[in-house]
C-alpha cells in the first residue's frame, strides 16, 4: 500500500515548482513573445521555403495542371492590398488573419507534407504564438479604422471565391502568396514596436539580457 505521507512529501515540492514555473511565464511571457522584430530577417533556409512552396504552384499553373488550371486567375493573385493604409495595430490583425489561413491550409496537406511545407510551418507557428502576444497588447481605447474593415472584406471575399471553386483553388491561392505574406506583409509588422505600452522595465531589461 502506497504511504500517504511519502505521496504527499513527494507532490507538495512538485506543485510548488509548477506555480513557480507558472508565476514566471504569466510575468515573461508578454515580452519575452511579443517581440516581432526578430522577424525582419528570416533565416536562409526559411526564405528558401518559402518561395519553394511559390514555385510549385507557380510551375503548375504554368503547366497548365488540373485541377489549378480551371482556378480563376483573378482570385488566385490575392486580395488587392491595404496594408499600408492601416494604422500599426490594425496590421497585426490583419496578418494574423493571413497567417491563420496559411497554417489552415498547408496543414491540410497531411499526411503528405513536404520538407519545404513543414518548415515554412516551422516558421509561421511560432510568429502565431507571437503575433497573438502583441495583440494582446493593443490599447484599450484603439479604435478600428474603414481601412481594417475594407481588408477583413476583401481578404474574406479571396478566401472564399477560391474555397468555392475548389479546396485546390484555395491551396493554389495561399501557395502563391506566399512569399509576398512573408518578403511583404510579415516583414511590414517587423518593424514596428509593439512594447512601448509595457512599463515593467526591469523585465524587458531582462530580456535584452538573454
Amino acid at each position: 500500500m502506497v504511504n500517504p505521507a511519502a505521496v504527499e512529501q513527494f507532490l507538495l515540492p512538485l506543485v510548488a515548482v509548477m506555480m513557480t514555473l507558472e508565476i514566471h511565464w504569466a510575468n515573461a511571457a508578454p515580452v519575452t513573445l511579443c517581440y516581432l522584430s526578430i522577424y525582419k530577417n528570416p533565416q536562409d533556409h526559411y526564405v528558401n521555403a518559402f518561395k519553394a512552396v511559390r514555385n510549385k504552384y507557380e510551375d503548375l499553373r504554368l503547366d497548365e495542371v488540373e485541377p489549378w488550371s480551371n482556378c480563376s486567375e483573378v482570385d488566385l493573385r490575392g486580395p488587392k492590398k491595404h496594408l499600408s493604409k492601416l494604422t500599426k495595430w490594425e496590421k497585426l490583425e490583419a496578418v494574423e488573419m493571413e497567417v491563420n489561413l496559411a497554417i489552415s491550409v498547408l496543414q491540410n496537406q497531411k499526411p503528405n507534407m513536404s520538407k519545404d511545407v513543414l518548415e515554412v510551418l516551422g516558421f509561421l507557428m511560432p510568429f502565431k504564438d507571437n503575433l497573438m502576444a502583441c495583440i494582446q497588447r493593443k490599447p484599450s481605447d484603439h479604435k478600428e479604422s474603414g481601412h481594417l474593415q475594407e481588408f477583413k472584406e476583401q481578404f474574406q471575399k479571396f478566401n472564399t471565391s477560391n474555397a468555392e471553386q475548389s479546396p485546390k483553388c484555395l491551396e493554389a491561392a495561399v501557395g502563391l502568396n506566399m512569399v509576398r505574406l512573408l518578403q511583404e506583409d510579415i516583414r511590414q509588422i517587423s518593424h514596428h514596436n509593439y512594447l512601448h505600452h509595457h512599463h515593467h522595465h526591469h523585465h524587458r531589461r531582462r530580456h535584452h539580457s538573454n
